[in-house]
This record gives structure tokens, sequence and C-alpha cells, in this order.
């Protein structure tokens, strides 16, 4: 259960506490009470747990996990961005090499000037 101290000591500031159906709460939230039927208190805390690191002895925070992500996230959207170049040239060079091996009507034939289009 949580009580004064453990409050203090997270908040770190004074904590005066009042009593009320086994639930500590502060002043702030006695005075924001005003209908009897809501009874429901919750106490939060985040830990900064850090993770483990498989490749390493040290673990991870969670900042260096953000910026490997971002480094990796990053690496990820360049590659991406070189295959679409390499495909998008090599596509440009199979249009160049089927051009010139395949014969069309424009290959052979003529277009004889002042005759008049029907």
């Amino acid at each position: 259960m949580l009580n004064d101290e453990i409050i203090s000591q997270y908040s770190n500031r004074e904590y005066p506490s009042y009593r009320w159906s086994g639930l500590d709460y502060s002043a702030d939230t006695a005075a924001k009470m005003t209908e009897t039927d809501q009874r429901v208190m919750v106490f939060a805390r985040c830990d900064d747990l850090d993770i483990p690191n498989p490749f390493a002895d040290e673990p991870l925070t969670k900042d260096s996990l953000g910026y490997i992500i971002v480094v990796v996230d990053i690496l990820v959207i360049l590659t991406m961005f070189l295959f679409i170049y390499l495909i998008e040239r090599g596509q440009a060079n199979f249009v160049a090499v089927f051009n010139e091996n395949t014969i069309t009507p424009e290959d052979f034939t003529l277009k004889v000037k002042g005759i008049p289009d029907e």
C-alpha cells in the first residue's frame, strides 16, 4: 500500500494525505472530488528499465535503443531509394535494348512527301 513516505519520495515534495476507504490521496485530489459515487484512485510510476543487450555486457537504455531504431530506419529507407533507382535504371536499359531488337512498321515503311494524307 502506498503511504506518505513513498509518495513523498517519488514526488520530491511534502505530501499531506488523507485516509479514505484504505486509499491515500492528496488535498488537491480531495478538493476535486465532488461526487461521493466516484471512488477511484490511481497511482502510477514509470520505471526506466534497461533492455538486455545480446551483443555486449552493458544493458541498453530506452534512449540508446531509440537511437539504434532511428539509425536502422534511416538505413532501410536509403537502401529502398537505392534499389528503386537501380530498378528504374535497369528498366530504362531494358526498354532501350528491346526497342533496338524489335521490328516495327516504322523500320521498313517510307513516307513520300507531297502525297496528301487520306
